[in-house]
């Protein structure tokens, strides 16, 4: 989980530390010299590239701290363990020095931090950022820690074909920096682009958008194409994508890519060149540009920025957790049997008896009696799931109705015992039903994250009942709840089940189904925000997310597996 958390955030800001160049280079700088540069119009592209220069500078800082402490996780996680339960430093120092990984993640590190300081620079000297050659080494520092990278990706892990693997991987990385890290600077910046009511102001921002667009179609394009090929090498067949948990991530980042280039096909189509259109009109030079066709447009372009960036940051935290995942191997390791695929196809009732828990707690290997009662737990869990989103549903598409007031109520009722069931059941050798203290218990991240999940239930409980007893335009739960449905979800694609006691097969299979359960959830929180946030048609947003996540609680209470 920490482990997942913290690649995505380097992964984050080294595409941020790469955009920042690229971006000033390649499009505000040429779009200042084309724009005619009035007073207004120069404040306003000075304080643009102050802004990207400090928000990359932030980025590098932490980018630089996640990964430090993501070299104290990985010690952790060789020996079995979280971070709670201390650090050996002689073994982080041997780590960090003597390992490839372990030089490269540092290297990396270092790079950022020098990264962070030379935009913090470029941030407070405006004689800097207004020239070309001053963007320069920030630059070279960003492809140098994409390069530091792409060379402790699975590309570097490949037994054949290395040299191309880590090639296409640095350009996916390019391609990626070039299209979600620029948007993500243009999304910083977006109220300074809807802002525009002067004409030359205008004319700048559409000089932004003419030059940013076809820049972001060809990263879009490399990005697919490098994406694409390099998933030769992870998946060896086209079934791994969806009988493997790196392939079924993968698709969820695939998902979620075609959300992104949706948005950027409406901003491409649509909003440039009506902005470059209205822009070379003549008429446009008015006392105020906002007292035409154009405020409506630049706030369609700032809603369009940020649906893409919305998405494009789903999109890079996925491929952060699918760094941290292992690929099926050419041998079939990895991937789901014919056994596994038939079993989880063929539904059935979740099961009613168990064997009492201390008949095989403390066990040194996963019995039968184990894995019938984490079955037991998945699918009941499932069941209320369905329930839950049955009432998600009323309640987004009942309106004001008494059938929604009802489900406001009983859904959080619900959540209560179901957030017991799951902190004090899941693990049944943790106190109060077995011996092993919740401290002790916190080390092992599992139980970890099965404490968390209920945290997070209790939270979405609590968040229900405040809203039944006050009422809410955005039944249920407002913002709140894809925010808890997006971080729980993506909990569960790192979520991996890895231990001496579990078989290989059998840490597939859960690792398989967690991937399915994880990648739905965060496809439903994402509709439910962005239909919040009034960027995708309502109607339909409205029934497809709860219907994600009843089809979340129909596959555990149903389909999920782990005795085959």
């Amino acid at each position: 989980m920490e482990h997942s958390a913290l690649h995505a955030a380097q992964l984050i800001a080294v595409l941020l530390v790469v955009a920042t160049p690229l971006l000033t280079l390649l499009v505000l700088l040429p779009a200042r010299r084309v724009a005619a540069l009035t007073s207004a119009t120069g404040r306003m592209s000075d304080t643009m590239l102050r802004q990207v220069a400090r928000t990359a500078a932030w980025a590098a800082l932490v980018g630089a701290a996640a990964c430090f402490l993501n070299l104290t996780v990985q010690v952790a996680e060789f020996e079995g363990v979280t971070v709670l339960a201390g650090t050996d430093l002689d073994l982080l120092w041997r780590f960090a020095s003597a390992t490839t990984v372990g030089r490269l993640a540092s290297l990396r590190g270092v790079l950022l931090l020098i990264a962070a300081a030379a935009a913090w620079r470029l941030a407070g000297t405006p004689e800097r950022w207004r020239t070309r050659r001053a963007w320069l080494p920030l630059l070279l520092l960003g492809l140098v820690a994409a390069v530091a990278w792409a060379m402790v990706s699975h590309a570097a892990a490949q037994p054949r074909g290395r040299g191309l693997a880590v090639a296409l991987h640095l350009l996916h990385l390019l391609g990626a920096a070039a299209w979600i890290g620029m948007l993500g600077q243009l999304f910083l910046v977006r109220r300074l682009l809807a802002g525009a009511d002067d004409p030359q102001q205008v004319r700048l921002v559409a000089a932004i958008v003419g030059r940013f667009s076809p820049l972001a179609l060809l990263a879009a394009t490399t990005l697919l194409a490098t994406g694409v090929t390099g998933s030769r090498f992870f998946l060896g067949t086209p079934g791994a994508l969806l009988t493997s948990s790196y392939g079924l991530t993968l698709a969820t980042k695939l998902t979620l890519l075609a959300v992104l280039v949706g948005g950027g096909f409406v901003n491409y189509r649509r909003v440039r060149p009506a902005l470059l259109h209205l822009a070379a009109d003549p008429a446009l030079a008015v006392p105020r540009a906002g007292d035409g066709p154009v405020r409506p447009l630049l706030a369609r372009l700032a809603r369009t920025i940020e649906l893409e960036v919305f998405v494009g940051a789903l999109v890079v935290t996925t491929a952060g957790i699918l760094a941290g995942i292992s690929p099926p191997t050419a041998q079939g390791e990895g991937r789901l049997d014919a056994a596994q695929i038939e079993s989880l196809l063929t539904p059935r009732a979740p099961r009613t008896q168990i064997a009492d828990p201390a008949t095989w707690v403390g066990s040194a290997t996963r019995t039968d009696d184990d894995l019938r009662y984490s079955e037991f737990m998945h699918a009941w869990s499932g069941v209320l799931v369905v329930l839950l989103g049955v009432a998600w549903l009323v309640q987004s598409v009942g309106g004001d109705g008494r059938a929604a007031r009802i489900a406001g109520w009983v859904w959080p009722a619900a959540f209560v015992p179901f957030a017991f069931f799951v902190a004090i059941a899941s693990d049944p050798e943790v106190w109060p039903m077995g011996t092993v203290s919740p401290w002790l218990a916190l080390t092992d991240p599992i139980v970890l994250e099965h404490r968390i999940g209920a945290a997070m239930i209790v939270l979405l409980a609590v968040l229900g009942w405040r809203e039944a007893r006050r009422g809410g335009n955005d039944r249920p739960l407002g913002r709140a709840l894809p925010v808890v449905m997006i971080l729980g979800s993506l909990l569960l694609l790192g979520h991996a089940h890895s231990s001496f006691s579990a078989s290989d097969r059998l840490t597939t299979i859960i690792n398989v189904q967690h991937a399915v359960l994880g990648g739905l959830g965060v496809l439903a929180g994402a509709v439910r925000w962005l239909e919040i946030r009034e960027l995708v048609p309502r109607r339909a947003a409205r029934i497809v997310w709860p219907v994600l996540v009843i089809a979340i609680g129909l596959f555990m209470a149903l389909g999920y597996r782990e005795l085959i």
